[in-house]
């Protein structure tokens, strides 16, 4: 998808990015709805940004974290996928 295509540029740096600020966000101990939002309002990509916002649609809705991020396919790789499931 279009959505997806945001997160490909430069290699996966991007993910990398998501997923560090995400992790820091969390360890410091935001709820993942705020700290959703507060990676959301960091993208300068409006394509990244609208992707971040429907994850965190999806966990206010009652999914997991990891059951948002999967259903956008291709996303993340598979294994980095069962490291968010696992925690």
């Amino acid at each position: 998808s279009a959505l997806l295509a945001a997160w490909r540029p430069g290699g996966g740096r991007a993910e990398a990015l998501f997923c560090l600020g995400l992790g820091t966000l969390l360890r410091a101990g935001l709820p993942v709805e705020q700290a959703l939002s507060r990676q959301a309002a960091r993208q300068g990509n409006r394509r990244m940004r609208a992707l971040i916002d429907a994850i965190r649609r999806d966990v206010v809705s009652g999914a997991t974290l990891a059951e948002a991020i999967i259903r956008r396919e291709g996303l993340l790789a598979a294994y980095e996928n069962q490291l968010i499931a696992v925690g």
